[in-house]
């Protein structure tokens, strides 16, 4: 049964505006403007506006909540390098294949990152790559569930090397924005 939201509001972090969507329970959605190009269950958008038409239509109001704003504060504490583990409570929303696979993300801790085939062989499940890559693609709760932790081969290689980190993607800018500062585990 999906559970969803009844509030949503729009606030503004170093990376550009977030909705941030919650119910009784949890935090339901977290959708920066650049990612409006993602999935909602219901459709796509394309704009922070579709998106809360989108969230509207699930009927949530735009409305700030105590949940709403202490999931901003703890997004502005990440992005000032003053949090690395999130306490607001979360609910996530999908199948509970997709629900195991975000829960096995939560264990990627801050600067950490594997590809979808590690990630598939340390949940015993080597052959599951592309249902695994699909769960991952279907998280509505960017950065608390730390999917972009989850990179390719190729940016992989990028990390690991002497060479200077050239992300490209949002999830690549977030995961490089972790690991500023941390020592390399290449040359000493």
């Amino acid at each position: 049964m999906q559970k969803h939201p009844n509030t949503y509001f729009s606030y503004k972090t170093p990376v550009g505006a977030v909705i941030i969507a919650a119910n009784k329970e949890g935090i339901t959605h977290v959708i920066f403007e650049e990612a409006a190009k993602n999935r909602l269950k219901t459709g796509k958008y394309k704009t922070l506006s579709n998106a809360e038409k989108t969230l509207e239509s699930l009927g949530a109001t735009k409305k700030a909540s105590a949940l709403t704003n202490k999931a901003a504060n703890e997004l502005l504490e990440y992005f000032a390098k003053k949090r690395r583990i999130f306490t607001v409570p979360l609910c996530m929303q999908g199948s509970e294949f997709q629900i195991k696979v975000w829960k096995e993300l939560e264990g990627l801790y801050y600067g950490n990152y594997c590809t979808v085939s590690q990630l598939a062989a340390q949940m015993n499940m080597p052959d599951a790559k592309r249902i695994i890559g699909s769960a991952i693609a279907k998280n509505t709760l960017a950065i608390f569930i730390p999917d972009h932790r989850i990179i390719s081969a190729k940016f992989s290689h990028e990390l690991t090397s002497d060479a200077p980190i050239h992300p490209i993607s949002r999830k690549e800018k977030l995961l490089a924005f972790e690991l500023n500062g941390l020592p390399r585990d290449k040359k000493a």
